[in-house]
């Protein structure tokens, strides 16, 4: 789940705001599921609306998509440190699932996390390089909302990074520390918990697919409900298309032995590669005994594709 800003500028459309990249703008936020990015629920918000604000409800209404899906195993839910709320952890904690919540640090001291990781250090830090030293490992005494917060602790998963020297070769006169942490109910280590969460980063592909490839990004209408049902139908064609990809692949993966070599099989294509291959195909429309006749050019290898999928979706 993430907060995608839309770039509204030199526009007076309804609930314009100033977006927290600095533009005018709008704030939807979206939420994918699957490694193939399939958007399970959005909602239009305008531009100066903070991430967190009506993200409970939103957050409750996406758990109730994924039951209605009744999936056979736990989803795991990444989150940015823009909705580290203990309301959001309570909801999460009770659902059943596994999630990872970048933390926000606030008012926090880099020095107390580094001397809490120097004491839980089990043998020699990670050294990248000559003057950064890494620490990862686990907190077990936080709670989500502070410490008079009546929630349970939960885990926390750390990286604190000292820095003596800069990546040029220059010594700091002040050790640099950063720190980055996560809520977890994950039960895996604390790398792997990292590695997962910076994965989040994928959902901002299938953002750009969104507002580059399906040209969503600037809405067309003053009206604030238009623009929302604008992005709705909008989101719609971006799961058709994704879906009909994964009709595309199988239809591949049927035919790879006929492919010409110089176009690779990937696992998943943007949707812009989609509607490029698939929907804007040259062909002709030819009257043959009374009947109308789809003619595609045979040496384009997407024909064959096209003429699968049809075949598959006929057989369904």
């Amino acid at each position: 789940m993430d907060v995608s800003p839309f770039d509204n500028s030199r526009s007076h459309r309804e609930q314009l705001g100033r977006t927290y990249k600095g533009m005018d703008g709008f704030a939807p936020i979206f939420a994918y599921i699957g490694t193939q990015g399939w958007a399970l629920h959005h909602e239009l918000r305008p531009g100066s609306q903070h991430c967190q604000k009506g993200t409970p409800e939103f957050l409750q209404q996406t758990l109730d998509r994924i039951a209605a899906l009744d999936l056979k195993t736990q989803v795991l839910i990444r989150m940015d440190s823009g909705n580290d709320s203990a309301d959001n952890i309570a909801l999460l904690r009770n659902s059943g699932h596994s999630f990872i919540i970048k933390r926000n640090q606030r008012q926090e001291d880099p020095v107390k996390w580094l001397s809490h990781a120097i004491a839980q250090q089990e043998g020699e830090p990670e050294r990248p390089r000559e003057g950064k030293e890494v620490y990862t490992g686990t907190a077990e005494h936080l709670r989500p909302g502070g410490e008079s917060s009546t929630q349970e602790p939960l885990t926390v998963v750390y990286r604190v990074v000292r820095r003596s020297i800069d990546k040029k070769g220059q010594p700091l006169l002040i050790d640099q520390i950063g720190v980055e942490s996560y809520w977890t109910n994950l039960g895996e280590s604390a790398q792997d918990i990292i590695e997962l969460y910076h994965d989040h980063g994928t959902s901002e592909q299938y953002h750009s697919e969104l507002k580059s490839d399906l040209d969503l990004e600037r809405f067309p209408s003053q009206s604030y409900a238009s623009n929302a049902l604008f992005l709705s139908l909008g989101v719609h064609a971006y799961n058709l298309l994704r879906s009909l990809d994964e009709q595309a692949r199988a239809v591949r993966e049927e035919q790879k032995e006929s492919w010409p070599k110089r176009i690779k099989a990937v696992a998943r294509r943007r949707v812009g590669s989609v509607v490029r291959d698939l929907i804007q195909v040259a062909g002709k429309w030819v009257s043959h005994s009374g009947k109308l006749v789809l003619k595609l050019a045979e040496s384009w290898p997407w024909s064959r594709v096209l003429l699968g999928i049809e075949a598959r979706l006929r057989a369904i």
